[in-house]
């Protein structure tokens, strides 16, 4: 169906709120009225804007603009109630001034809610599909773009819950039958007003996903969720627990970290204010108890806020005192590395994770050198990496969770003091990150270097940047991220001579432990009691939103539609959030046969010498371990185009890059098939497949590097353990 002649079709209204929004709005507007669909009506909510919003909006001689300036500041909930009351078209969404329409957008969303009067209860929401058998909600993919960068990435939604996240985004089209039905947006919700709006419509209505990228979302520093993540990350959690999406001890915790880190308090405290009691009648319905809890621990909201924290500055001295107690019974168990460069380590937990295994590999690789390498991690219920640590580093020291986050900077100047530290290595944990100037004013000779894994993650986010004339060296783990940062130092006015402390490491592998055809077959598929014939297609990865399980699930349905020649089974090997979902949504499609589900695997190995093909389908990578993993056992690769992939695989030499598409599903499906019915071009991959890796991504190299680093820092030269002792002994 084509939509063409807009006279005959019904008229769609678009809304547009804007404040301050002129350096992006003349874009924004022009998305709009560039649609191929041309029946809309713009109607532009100026909520007291003084910037040259008004000129802008001017400039423009079409009449299907409406421009209305409020009286006064609205803020955004209440602007976009004022649009809609204007709203005369039959179809309705939003937008804001800093995104963009791609030009085929809304024909394309208006075509399927004008198409789909019956659906398929599975392709869409509802809380209660009976009240409903039309979709009147469609919702698409976008591709978000980091407006000051220029950078792309794709944000997709299959699969995913309301429950869990805001899953509807930022591309939509919905009937007026919705509106009238479940009103305008909730002003007690700001920040969080879209995602409670749709979670009123998906209470009553279906709701559709298009697995299609329609729209630019434009990621920027101030942007709402560039200046107030923090509120955006509580209030969101409030939102979940009001509609019982969450228990009470995750709202708990959330509370917790917006007490610790929130910069914008005040304008969060009015509204979590009016919350409270619009979430306290659900807290009494529950108990007594949970109410009284969430009232008391409102209030120490209020008054340590109020007060400036003074509660906090009346325990500090007892908490120092505990922790000073603490360490001193630490000090005597401490072995202390006289004549050798001391490095400590720090890490998000002793858990399976790229972060810890990058410097569980550094330690292993120097091992035998003039390096002594020390710990220091979180302690978590699950330290699946204890051992393998207690083999490569001299101390190890598990913190226990502490009250107050500056004491830890107390923890660490106490232990570089004592053990004589010459490099603090930093692997992931933003904790780390906050007391280096405070180490660096302390420690005059410390080096500090981190290991950068993703974009805006960790140390590369970029509310960290305030802390790039501190870092003596940062190692980026590809050359994409490395020139990402390279741009970051120069947008935030760093000269040159920061970025030239830059550098690229590739993160390696031990391939002793990885040694392709030499690692016996069969293994796995006998303890699954599979044929020699089956050819396994594995997934390894937690099973969390930006790993994209239920891709390889929607992959492995439309491979099995197109008939594969040989006996195929699909192993799914990982655990998290999604388990449940994922086996929930096998099922649904009647695929349990085709489906092996391992749970963590501590032993990889096994399962890929007998794999055929490993997918990473990932919307959010560096260069995975797993994939160096999978091209040492001499498996070809097939990923999708996401971060700094393209460094490691080669399309036609060990495997392929499936590009960004509006249907990424069946370009995989395709693939698969063209290699499982063609055996000379599978040999060639996988013979290319570890010779491919041999010479930047191995466990020597990458250890090598790292010597080099250090090496470079110290001098060949360290203080003495004395010298630093004399500074801040805690003994």
């Amino acid at each position: 169906m084509e939509i063409k002649m807009e006279n005959l079709y019904p008229k769609v209204s678009i809304i547009l709120p804007t404040y301050n929004g002129s350096r992006y709005l003349r874009k924004s507007i022009e998305s709009c009225l560039n649609q191929t669909f041309k029946n809309i009506e713009l109607i532009i909510i100026d909520d007291c804007s003084t910037d040259t919003t008004p000129d802008i909006v001017r400039a423009f001689k079409d009449s299907r603009i409406r421009y209305v300036r409020n009286e006064k500041n609205q803020r955004l909930p209440r602007s976009l109630n004022i649009g809609f009351a204007l709203a005369t078209g039959e179809y309705l969404t939003w937008t804001s001034d800093d995104n963009e329409f791609l030009p085929h957008a809304i024909e394309t969303m208006l075509t399927i809610l004008m198409e789909d009067k019956t659906v398929d209860a599975s392709t869409t929401l509802s809380i209660n599909p009976e009240r409903s058998q039309r979709v009147d909600f469609v919702y698409s993919d976008y591709t978000a773009r980091y407006l000051e960068t220029g950078e792309n990435k794709e944000r997709r939604f299959a699969g995913v819950s309301i429950k869990e996240k805001n899953c509807v985004g930022t591309c939509f089209l919905y009937t007026r039958r919705v509106y009238e039905t479940v009103g305008g947006f909730d002003p007690r919700y700001e920040l969080v007003e879209d995602y409670e709006y749709w979670i009123r419509v998906w209470q009553k209505f279906r709701m559709k996903h298009i697995p299609q990228l329609l729209y630019l979302y434009g990621e920027h520093r101030k942007s709402l969720k560039g200046t107030r993540i923090t509120s955006i990350a509580l209030f969101d959690k409030v939102l979940k627990y009001h509609y019982g999406f969450i228990k009470l001890a995750a709202l708990q915790q959330q509370i917790s970290r917006f007490l610790k880190t929130s910069t914008d308090s005040r304008e969060s405290l009015r509204q979590l204010i009016g919350l409270w009691f619009h979430t306290a009648r659900r807290l009494f319905r529950l108990s007594v108890r949970t109410g009284i809890f969430f009232f008391l621990f409102s209030v120490y909201f209020l008054l340590a806020r109020a007060a400036g924290f003074t509660l906090k500055k009346v325990l500090w001295p007892i908490r120092k005192f505990l922790v000073k107690q603490r360490l001193r019974s630490l000090v005597p168990t401490l072995k202390i590395a006289k004549g050798k460069v001391n490095i400590l380590c720090a890490v998000p937990a002793m858990t399976l994770g790229g972060a810890q295994k990058v410097v569980l590999s550094i330690a292993e690789g120097l091992n035998q050198g003039r390096f002594s390498f020390h710990l220091v991690a979180p302690k978590k219920a699950d330290q699946h990496l204890e051992k393998s640590f207690l083999a490569y580093f001299d101390n190890i020291i598990s913190i226990n969770p502490l009250p107050d986050e500056d004491l830890y900077e107390y923890y660490y100047t106490a232990l570089i003091a004592e053990l004589g530290i010459d490099i603090f290595l930093i692997s992931h944990p933003i904790a780390s990150y906050k007391f280096i100037p405070q180490l660096k004013t302390m420690f005059k000779q410390l080096k500090i270097v981190d290991i950068l894994h993703l974009e805006r993650v960790g140390g590369a986010k970029d509310e960290m940047s305030w802390l790039i004339p501190y870092m003596d060296k940062r190692v980026c783990i590809s050359h994409r991220l490395r020139k990402h940062m390279a741009d970051k130092c120069q947008a935030v006015g760093m000269d040159k001579g920061y970025a030239q402390r830059l550098i690229t490491i590739y993160n390696g592998i031990d391939l002793t432990h990885y040694g392709g055809n030499d690692l016996p077959k069969g293994r796995f598929k006998s303890r699954f009691h599979l044929a020699d014939h089956v050819r396994l297609i594995s997934f390894i990865a937690r099973f969390e939103a930006e790993k994209q399980p239920f891709l390889f699930v929607e992959i492995a349905r439309s491979l099995i539609k197109k008939n594969p020649p040989v006996p195929i089974k699909f192993v799914m090997a990982g655990g998290g959030r999604l388990s449940g979902q994922v086996q929930e949504k096998i099922r649904e499609y009647g695929l349990e046969e085709y489906f092996i589900l391992t749970g963590a695997l501590e032993n990889v190995q096994e399962l890929l010498a007998d794999t055929h093909l490993f997918l990473l389908v990932s919307n959010h990578e560096g260069i995975p371990l797993t994939v160096m993993e999978a091209l040492a056992m001499d498996v070809p690769v097939m990923s999708t185009v996401v971060g700094a992939v393209e460094e490691i695989l080669t399309d036609g030499l060990n495997g392929y890059l499936i590009p960004p598409s509006e249907d990424v599903t069946n370009a995989f499906a395709l693939k698969v098939l063209e290699i499982l019915n063609n055996d000379s071009l599978y040999r060639s991959l996988a013979s290319n497949a570890r010779n491919s890796i041999l010479m930047k991504y191995s466990l020597e190299v990458m250890a090598n590097r790292y010597k080099e680093i250090f090496d470079e820092l110290t001098l060949r030269s360290h203080k003495s353990v004395e010298q630093n002792a004399a500074k801040g002994s805690i003994v």
